[in-house]
C-alpha cells in the first residue's frame, strides 16, 4: 500500500502535462444534452441554444435496448436549460430497470446519451454557470486497484465542444499516510484526490469534457486504461435554467 501511495504521488506530480485526450463519448453539437445517475434518479438536462422555442422527446432505455422505460415531451424556451427527473421503476422481477441510455429527439435530429454515474470521478452537479469553479472527486483506490507501480496521466486542459478551452489542477491530494516521529505513530486513509477548473466565462451553452489515462508499468505489464471524466454542462448569463427536480426556491428556475 506504501509502494502504491507514493508511485502514484511521485507520478502526479512530476508527469509533464499532455494533450488533451478524444473523449470516448460522443459530444452533439445539433443537440446538447447531458444525463446522470443520482440514488434511485436518473437526471436528463437538454438544452435549447436556439432563438425559438422548441418540443423535445425524451426516452430512457435499460441495457438491452428492447422498449423505452419512460417515454416524455418537454418543450424548452429559447435560450434555456431544461432539467428533468425519471426516478428509476421495478420491472416485472421486482429489479429496478438498469437504465443506461437516454434519446433526446426534436423534430429532425436525435442524440443518444449514456446515463453517467460516480465510477472512478464524481463532480457535484452536473450543469454549471459559466465562470464558476468546479471539483471533482477522483477515487484512487478504485483506478489503481491496488496495483503497485504506475501514473496518471491527466489532461492539463478541458474542451468545450461550442468553443473554449481550460486549466485543469490538481487542487488537493494526499497521499494516506501521516507520520508522527516524536510518538513514533504512522496514520493511514484512503489516498485522495481533488481535480479543480474553472468554467469559462461564455455565452450560450457548451459540454465540457477531459479525461486520463491509467498507465500500469512493470515487469511484463504495459497496461493502459481511458478514463472518461464526467461531462458537465456550462450555460452562460444569457440562457435560463429550468431545473424541474427542485422546489421553485432556485433563484434560475424559471417558467416561461
Amino acid at each position: 500500500m506504501k509502494k502504491f501511495v507514493l508511485s502514484v504521488l511521485i507520478a502526479l506530480l512530476l508527469t509533464s502535462p499532455v494533450l488533451a485526450f478524444t473523449p470516448k463519448e460522443y459530444v452533439s453539437d445539433r443537440i446538447m444534452a447531458v444525463s446522470w445517475l443520482t440514488n434511485d434518479t436518473v437526471y436528463v438536462a437538454i438544452a435549447n441554444n436556439t432563438l425559438s422555442r422548441n418540443t423535445y422527446t425524451i426516452e430512457t432505455y435499460e441495457a438491452n435496448r428492447r422498449n423505452p422505460v419512460d417515454r416524455q415531451s418537454v418543450v424548452i424556451p429559447s435560450r434555456s436549460v431544461l432539467i428533468e427527473a425519471f426516478p428509476l421503476r421495478a420491472n416485472q422481477l421486482r429489479q429496478e430497470w438498469p437504465i443506461q441510455e437516454v434519446v433526446v429527439a426534436d423534430r429532425y435530429n436525435s442524440v443518444t446519451i449514456t446515463v453517467q454515474y460516480d465510477k472512478y470521478l464524481s463532480v457535484k452537479d452536473y450543469v454549471m454557470r459559466a465562470n464558476t469553479n468546479i471539483n471533482i472527486d477522483v477515487d484512487l483506490l478504485a483506478i489503481t486497484r491496488n496495483t503497485s507501480y504506475g501514473q496518471l496521466l491527466v489532461d492539463d486542459e478541458y474542451s468545450i465542444n461550442s468553443g473554449g478551452r481550460g486549466r485543469i489542477t490538481i487542487g488537493a491530494f494526499e497521499g494516506g499516510y501521516t507520520v508522527s516521529h516524536g510518538r513514533n505513530r504512522v496514520e493511514y486513509r484512503p489516498p485522495y484526490m481533488q481535480l479543480s477548473m474553472r468554467a469559462p466565462f461564455m455565452q450560450g451553452v457548451g459540454i465540457l469534457t477531459f479525461g486520463m489515462m491509467h498507465l500500469i508499468d512493470g515487469p511484463g505489464n504495459n497496461f493502459r486504461e481511458y478514463i472518461q471524466g464526467p461531462q458537465i454542462m456550462v450555460y452562460g448569463s444569457d440562457v435560463w435554467l429550468i431545473d424541474n427536480t427542485v422546489p421553485a426556491r432556485s433563484s434560475d428556475r424559471v417558467t416561461k
